[in-house]
């Protein structure tokens, strides 16, 4: 499966793999297809193409520049799934993407909406893009800022062509979320705002978090994938999860075991960056470390999703068994994640100056997987931190875990016995967002 061709991409695949294959990395990897009939379609060359892996990205495309451009900019990807990762952006760049990412203006005569940002020093790119929107930025990094940020929000603005009320927020996962706690912890009601549409980046909220934000703002919660490494994001479907990517990225689902695409179950995520992103250095068929799930009539909340992919988790933290060359998701970390994210369990320490501050409920929470094999039967441990509370919550986690199709088949077939142990020496997570 591959993102659906059209437009800026159709134009621009062609001109991306040939910039790219300049770069002597490309260039000597992809040597066996460069002279290939199919060459001569971007498309089926893009298909046949050896994907692009972290190590290659960290160690083998380093930064090249044409006569006359120059570095402008130096950005780091957070870290949170792997070493940081330095990504050098050029002069052409900047004036080239910057066009193209560029808010489009309001209607003629229309009133410009007002949107306060939390940005987001560790993640990617999303929230709520609004045409012509002024942009007014937001900060939890203390009380004073966040009391600073609700005034933002209870002012009413005067000047001209101007909206009165902030209408929309925007930002990374974990700014939204302080903030909503902050507000929440100081019983400050709804009603002293105006919000309409909450926008998230960075990070993957699970439902719960996401539910919340919901039932306090009391608009529509939208949360954007933002992609490993690119400058880009999809938007992603509250009801099916269907990924709609940005116009400058394609993706496309790979097998778990081999480069070959799929059109149905679950693949590893790989990514392109379409030109003139990524002069520097390119980014194309790069694996991402996400697992996404190819959508089906049963899965795909509407005919339009068919197809489309829904992300379910990262590879290194999601439960996998191979046989045979043949790797299966037991469960994905998403899903894993998810079934523990609920009262009863310990969550990531999440540092905060906002006095008063309920944390817990930030960040991932301490639950870790291990397989085992005995006799021919898989033995899944979860462990996983208690908060104190006393609440139980095995019967709910071990539903979650089982409402995964492979988990549910394997465990009613008997290859599969899950065991659920709260254990208070749980380690913390590898990644407190991720």
């Amino acid at each position: 499966m591959t993102t659906r061709s059209g437009g800026f991409r159709d134009r621009q695949l062609g001109p991306t793999l040939s910039h790219a294959a300049r770069h002597p990395f490309y260039r000597d990897h992809w040597a066996p297809h460069l002279g290939a009939p199919s060459a001569r379609d971007p498309w089926a060359l893009l298909d046949a193409l050896p994907p692009t892996e972290r190590r290659h990205l960290s160690e083998d495309v380093t930064p090249m520049l044409d006569d006359g451009d120059e570095i402008v900019a130096v950005g780091f990807s957070s870290g949170s799934t792997g070493s940081a990762m330095t990504r050098y952006f050029t002069a052409r760049e900047r004036e080239l993407a910057g066009m193209f990412t560029k808010a489009g203006p309001a209607r003629t005569g229309a009133v410009r909406p007002l949107r306060l940002d939390f940005p987001s020093t560790w993640h990617g790119v999303g929230g709520a893009d609004t045409p012509g929107a002024v942009l007014i930025p937001g900060t939890v990094v203390d009380d004073e800022h966040a009391e600073r940020t609700v005034h933002m929000l209870r002012r009413r603005f005067t000047a001209p062509g101007v909206a009165s009320r902030v209408s929309m927020l925007s930002g990374g996962v974990i700014g939204i979320h302080a903030f909503t706690r902050y507000v929440v912890d100081h019983e400050i009601p709804v009603s002293d705002f105006a919000i309409e549409v909450v926008g998230l980046f960075g990070g993957y909220p699970g439902r719960r978090r996401l539910a919340w934000l919901g039932e306090y703002w009391k608009c529509p919660v939208l949360d954007s994938f933002s992609v490993s490494e690119c400058r880009g994001k999809a938007l992603v479907c509250p009801n099916c999860g269907y990924l709609e990517f940005d116009p400058q990225l394609v993706a496309q689902a790979l097998a778990l075991d081999s480069p070959e695409p799929v059109t149905s179950g679950t693949a590893r995520l790989a990514v392109t960056e379409l030109y003139p992103f990524g002069i520097a250095q390119p980014i194309v068929k790069y694996l991402t470390g996400d697992l996404v799930e190819v959508l089906d009539d049963t899965s795909a909340c509407r005919p339009g999703h068919v197809g489309g992919l829904r992300r379910i988790g990262r590879a290194e933290t999601s439960v996998t068994a191979s046989a045979n060359g043949t790797t299966t998701v037991l469960v994905p970390s998403q899903v894993l994640f998810d079934a523990f994210d609920r009262p009863g369990v310990c969550r990531a320490d999440f540092r905060s100056t906002l006095s008063g501050m309920t944390v817990n409920d930030l960040a991932q929470p301490y639950v870790h997987a291990s397989l085992s094999e005995t006799e021919g039967t898989l033995r899944l441990r979860c462990r996983y931190r208690p908060d104190g509370s006393g609440i139980d919550c095995t019967a709910d986690a071990l539903a979650a875990l089982l409402s995964w199709p492979v988990a549910r088949a394997w465990a009613d077939s008997g290859r599969l016995v899950i065991d659920l142990v709260a254990d208070p020496a749980t380690a913390p997570p590898r990644s407190k967002f991720a």
